[in-house]
């Protein structure tokens, strides 16, 4: 008996399979621009915050560089840490420092810490500094995949950094 060979035997892909194959290869082409448009967002935010925190801390560091308790004049004292507000402006975002301080008193008398001045203290044992900094950023931004173009905004937040200060 003698075999035959199929001479139509399949060599390749059939149409069918290579239709599949560029949908499931264009489905995930877009899933892909559509996460690089997020995590352009996400950088971008999360620089802002960053900037944010090292003005926080700048803020704070450079209240612990008095000079001596009380104040005079051309001296940054101990006595001049006290609440204000400022704006910073970093990489065209603009920032509102808010500055809070609490003093700090020690009383001999009940061996504990207050807020309120026992009689003779005129300078604070220690503070707190409560550094808030918030910013609102509409810049707009455009990531540009292909035909694809996603827009979005920063849009704003805070954050909080607290810090003592002591002589």
């Amino acid at each position: 008996m003698k075999k035959t060979v199929n001479s139509f035997a399949q060599n390749g892909f059939s149409l069918m399979e290579v239709l599949v194959g560029i949908a499931v290869f264009a489905i995930g082409m877009l899933a892909l621009a559509s996460m690089q448009g997020a995590l352009t967002r996400a950088t971008a935010e999360a620089k802002v915050r960053t900037e944010a925190v090292n003005i926080a801390e700048e803020t704070i560091e450079a209240q612990r560089g008095f000079e001596q308790l009380v104040a005079t004049t051309g001296t940054f004292a101990f006595a001049d840490i006290i609440d204000k507000t400022e704006t910073v402006t970093r990489n065209n975002v603009t920032y509102t420092v808010t500055q809070d301080v609490t003093d700090y008193y020690y009383d001999l008398a009940t061996d504990s810490f207050t807020t309120t001045a026992p009689a003779g203290y005129v300078v604070p044992n220690y503070k707190t500094v409560e550094v808030t900094v918030a910013w609102a950023d509409d810049r707009k931004f455009i990531v540009d995949e292909g035909n694809e173009k996603t827009a979005a905004s920063l849009g704003g937040g805070e954050i909080q950094v607290t810090g003592s200060i002591s002589h």
